[in-house]
């Protein structure tokens, strides 16, 4: 340290000291049994804290990736490197699927070692601009951990269901969403938890197109979608809660905490007037639901969005 004339002052002694990166936490899925977390930033990372573990860890290393694969650019095109998209599957503690490099991983083994799909590289950049923080880009079917859906960058939606084992399957009937920030915007997706199940998978899926709306099937990942009349228009940030209720955080209004019911859409008008951008809702009560802005406001309801507590 130096005075105000600039000598120095004090003993200056040099140590090794443990330093972040830096940049946002980007996304945050936890196992239904609580035994894994995984979280994405929007610089170059993705991590994992495991129950056997006493810190989070990073994911995508030289270990756990195949061959030459954990190579890290400072470009901006598709090869953009970080982690995208990341989730760890409900049911499955040791099944997580992420991205890196543009490409589709799952790991069996809570992260040791990972898998890389057949599916070419795609536009799934980590720091693309505000819709880096926007919501969730990849869902896990809550019952059946072979089952997942990817939203690219307007490169398309991809569904696996067979962990990856053979070349996922693209959703047809959406195409790519108006862009943002001269940057394209991804394709959120989401899982109804309380809908029925057919063939081993959920049936009733949420993909969201920006500029659009949101688009739902209800026969399956890779059944026919429809755009819901009324929808919101801009989706930031998209997730269902265990009684099948779809929330959505939209750029077009003031108060932007929307809630589709699967019957008609409602705007939120209890909440503050906030362009708040991340919702969260208890996997185990939908009473439970916690919403934030960039610059961190926070508000949590415990009935449901009736009130909210700041």
């Amino acid at each position: 340290m130096r005075d105000n004339t600039g000598q120095p002052r004090g003993t200056m002694i040099n140590k090794v000291r443990k330093l972040g990166g830096g940049g946002f936490v980007t996304h945050l899925t936890i196992s239904a049994d609580g035994l894994t977390k995984v979280c994405g930033c929007d610089v170059f990372q993705c991590y994992v804290f495991k129950s056997t573990g006493t810190a989070w860890e990073p994911l995508m290393t030289i270990a756990s990736l195949p061959a030459g694969e954990a190579t890290i650019s400072n470009s901006s095109s598709i090869t953009d490197p970080g982690c995208y998209a990341s989730a760890v599957a409900p049911d499955d503690s040791t099944v997580i699927y992420a991205t890196y490099n543009a490409y589709w991983y799952v790991s069996s083994d809570t992260g040791a070692t990972f898998t890389r799909s057949a599916l070419a590289a795609k536009d799934t950049r980590s720091n693309s601009g505000a819709q880096r923080l926007w919501g969730y880009k990849l869902a896990v079917d809550p019952q059946n951990a072979s089952v997942a859906m990817l939203g690219t960058m307007g490169a398309g939606i991809y569904v696996t269901t067979d962990k990856l084992a053979t070349t996922p399957t693209a959703v047809t009937g959406i195409t790519a969403g108006a862009t943002y920030g001269g940057v394209a915007t991804p394709h959120l997706v989401a899982c109804d938890p309380a809908s029925t199940v057919t063939g081993g998978q959920k049936q009733i899926w949420y993909i969201s197109k920006f500029g659009t709306g949101v688009y739902q099937s209800t026969t399956g990942p890779l059944g026919t979608y429809s755009l819901l009349a009324s929808s919101p228009l801009n989706p930031v940030a998209m997730v269902c809660d265990p009684n099948g209720n779809l929330w959505v955080l939209d750029t077009t209004a003031t108060q932007n905490i929307w809630k589709w019911n699967g019957t008609t859409w409602a705007q939120n008008t209890t909440c503050k007037a906030l362009q708040f951008s991340a919702i969260a809702v208890e996997p185990g009560d939908a009473n439970n639901i916690a919403v934030t802005t960039v610059d961190g406001f926070f508000q949590r309801s415990t009935n449901g969005g009736t009130t909210w507590i700041g």
